[in-house]
């Protein structure tokens, strides 16, 4: 889960959108969507190995897409980060409270983008799934 993979997750959502027929707005709010979860996956997983409760190798991820009729694309992205959960933080943010801290940008923006985000945790494994909706 390094920068040099978000292209390549960036050009896998545009052409599940693409194929799904959606139009450029609706393709490019699953990508920001996939941005912002990547992101904010990004930012835990840096917590973690610059102080976090463990160490060991290069975070894995996994991305799949899962098309929901015409009208949305759920995506999970599959990770091995720390304890913190976000759809919790999501939950907490308060849409007119200043953002004090830059990292909690892409959690707003993430909530913006999609309609459902589901984080649980599975023995050091967290699956983030974040639902988008064709405009």
């Amino acid at each position: 889960m390094d920068e040099s993979a978000f292209p390549l997750i960036d050009n896998f959502l545009k052409g599940v959108a693409t194929d799904k027929g959606w139009d450029d707005p609706s393709v490019e709010r699953l990508r920001s969507a996939g941005e912002e979860t990547l992101s904010s996956l990004s930012q835990l997983d840096n917590q973690y190995s610059t102080g976090g409760s463990g160490g060991g190798g290069p975070t894995k991820l996994v991305v799949s897409a899962y098309p929901q009729g015409k009208a949305a694309i759920e995506l999970e992205f599959v990770t091995v980060l720390d304890d913190e959960n976000l759809e919790d933080r999501l939950a907490y943010r308060d849409n007119e409270t200043e953002i004090w801290d830059e990292r909690e940008i892409s959690f707003c923006l993430l909530r913006h983008y999609t309609s459902k985000v589901h984080h649980q945790k599975y023995h050091g494994m967290d699956v983030v799934v974040a639902k988008v909706e064709r405009l």
